[in-house]
């Protein structure tokens, strides 16, 4: 299943950023992906100009809070 599909953005630091969007628009999958929890097969992440790929201390520098939080 093909979630996402030519995908472009760039966030200022700074920034509060909200994704809005339908239900199965691709919101938490975007999410999930810049997080590091699910592998995406195409394209790059890049956190501060370089790629998240293997990576994981970027991590420290997001605020996340999910709608749901599942134990």
């Amino acid at each position: 299943i093909e979630a996402l599909n030519d995908v472009s953005m760039r966030f200022e630091r700074g920034r509060c950023i909200a994704l809005i969007g339908p239900n199965g628009s691709g919101k938490s999958t975007l999410m999930k992906c810049i997080l590091g929890l699910v592998h995406f097969q195409s394209g790059d992440i890049l956190f501060k100009g370089t790629s998240i790929r293997g990576k994981a201390d970027y991590r420290n520098s997001i605020g996340y809070m999910p709608q749901y939080c599942r134990y």
